[in-house]
């Protein structure tokens, strides 16, 4: 350590404490310099001081101090960390001055300055041999690479600074421990403080419990062959290892906590499980005993143990009851019943006593009336009268014509008129399809001032613009070519998808309605010929809506009833 302290005083002129030691000092800066121009001319200044100086051993030593503090104090990443640690060195400085410590040449070795000195005397084992490919360890670009200044004013004799022909994997290490002085901390072994043997122990031991006992077991319970049974351990600290294995302890601590959580709740889910179990057996068992118990019963006081029946039930009056009669009082007369005599069966007929034809006058001799017979019930009507029949056949053709206004008068009273069950029948099945068929026309002239507004329709995978809408016509385009139809005359598609527009399409009164319409229509009853579809399709809107709310389920049924 006066070595370095002298060979700096020798050839830079500057008188340095062990506790000065550092990079800023050694080239004239103030500690913790942040001018890279400042320190770049301090550096200058150094080296051609070095440059009037003779060659010797202080001389390469202060050189290469020199080429060390151009290393980190210009590169800001690594003067960034060497402040870090310098920052520390003084604080502990301080420290060691308040306690009234003096200051060694380890602390400051710390800094990076004795580095090299201080890890080939802690280092245990040999280097090895540089490999061949030494240059080719590190790849380009690698911080771990040195940091290598372009151009340098430095003597050739003393040749270029941590050159990479000369940089090997141990030199790299070393530079990286006078960078970090922690790694190099963290390097040293580590010693187990001797345990200390308290004295009453000592004095213990020293006293013989056996007068028998041999002085070569004193010796051997003595505290200095105790403590030499206590060998050191000493071994490296491996972070990476001891992270490695915290990371490990922390995942395995983790997932045995999650398995103990998993097992409570099943453990928690199976307690609950057996207990309603358990509970609803017992309640079984409640109710099996509570029947046997109702079978075996015995009967109660009341009833009569021979034919297990129950006494007479004798209902007594109530005196205290204001109005109720009682023995003294007569019941009020009920009125009589006017009753057909035709409902009671005929009082006997008594003869007449036979009488002497000698003994009386055959005058006064007269037959007995004879009783009426009863009346009979009158038949059955066999069909419905020709003025049903005709008004029902109008209101059909009216209605497949799409005339409403002759339809609703001509229905008007038919249901009175209809004498059998089967009329009736008929009258309610076509009274609602013509309802059903006004929802779908009122529904469609909603559906046409919709289309005004729409631009287009969606039928099945085709699409068709709505180019014009009037009250007569319906223009749209589908690919590439305009159509025209007649608004009663729309095929059954986009007559469909435009019924949409006024209609629900799950509503079994709007489905209904859409059937009764398709069904009725004389165009698409001809279409429906050349066509199975549009039949398929009718039949299953009158499968989806028949019996489903307010339709009748045999509605389909008034397209084949005949009113003869």
């Amino acid at each position: 350590m006066n070595e370095i302290l002298s060979a700096i005083e020798k050839h830079l002129d500057r008188k340095l404490k062990v506790s000065e030691l550092d990079y800023y000092q050694i080239i004239g800066l103030e500690p913790f310099c942040s001018d890279q121009a400042q320190i770049q001319a301090a550096l200058d200044s150094a080296r051609l001081k070095l440059q009037g100086s003779e060659p010797s051993n202080s001389l390469q030593v202060v050189s290469k101090l020199i080429k060390q503090a151009q290393t980190i104090l210009l590169d800001a990443s690594k003067k960034t960390a060497y402040d870090s640690q310098l920052a520390k060195l003084f604080e502990s400085h301080r420290k060691q001055k308040e306690l009234g410590k003096p200051i060694t040449a380890s602390a400051t070795a710390s800094i990076g300055i004795l580095a090299k000195s201080a890890s080939k005397k802690n280092s245990q084992a040999p280097l090895q041999d540089a490999p061949p490919n030494e240059d080719q360890l590190l790849p380009k670009g690698d911080p771990m690479q040195p940091f290598v200044i372009p151009s340098t004013d430095l003597p050739a004799t003393y040749g270029p600074p941590n050159a990479l022909g000369n940089l090997t994997v141990q030199k790299r290490r070393e530079e990286l421990s006078a960078l970090f002085p922690s790694l190099l901390m963290m390097s040293h072994s580590t010693e187990v403080p001797k345990e200390q043997i308290p004295a009453w122990l000592i004095a213990a031991d020293r006293k013989p419990t056996n007068p028998t006992s041999t002085v070569s077991n004193t010796a051997s319970l003595s505290p200095a062959n105790h403590q030499a049974s206590i060998k050191p351990q000493d071994s490296p600290v491996d972070l990476v290892g001891q992270l490695r294995k915290r990371r490990q302890r922390r995942n395995l601590l983790g997932v045995g906590g999650m398995i103990l959580a998993a097992i409570s709740l099943l453990g928690f889910a199976s307690y609950q499980f057996a207990s309603n179990r358990s509970k609803v057996a017992k309640a079984e068992q409640e109710k099996k005993m509570l029947r046997q118990n109702g079978a075996n019963q015995p009967p109660g006081p009341g009833t009569d143990q021979a034919n297990n029946k129950l006494p007479e039930l004798v209902i007594k009056p109530n005196a205290d009851r204001k109005g109720a009669p009682n023995s003294q009082q007569s019941l009020p007369q009920l009125p009589q019943v006017n009753r057909d005599p035709s409902d009671s069966m005929p009082a006997e007929v008594k003869m007449p006593a036979e009488v002497d034809p000698d003994k009386t006058d055959p005058a006064m001799v007269t037959p007995a009336p004879m009783p009426e017979p009863p009346p009979k019930p009158e038949p059955a009507p066999k069909g419905e009268s020709p003025e049903w029949k005709m008004a029902m056949t109008k209101a059909r053709e009216s209605l497949s014509k799409g005339d409403l206004k002759e339809f609703e008068p001509l229905m008007t009273g038919l249901l009175d008129k209809a004498v059998t069950k089967e009329g009736k029948e008929q009258t309610l099945r076509l009274d609602q399809a013509g309802q059903l068929y006004k929802i779908y026309v009122e529904s469609f002239e909603e559906a046409k001032r919709k289309a005004k507004g729409a631009s287009s329709l969606k039928v099945g995978t085709a699409e068709f613009s709505i180019v014009e809408v009037t009250p007569e016509k319906l223009i749209v385009r589908s690919q590439g070519q305009n159509k025209t139809y007649q608004w009663d005359k729309l095929p059954l598609g986009l007559a469909a998808a435009l019924s949409d527009l006024g209609l629900s399409e799950s509503a079994p009164v709007d489905v209904a309605a859409r059937a009764i319409y398709f069904s009725l229509t004389p165009f698409y009853q001809e279409e429906a010929k050349a066509n199975t579809l549009i039949t398929k399709r009718i039949d299953g809107w009158f499968e989806r809506s028949a019996g489903k709310e307010s339709v009748r389920a045999d509605i389909k049924q008034f397209l084949t009833d005949t009113y003869e």
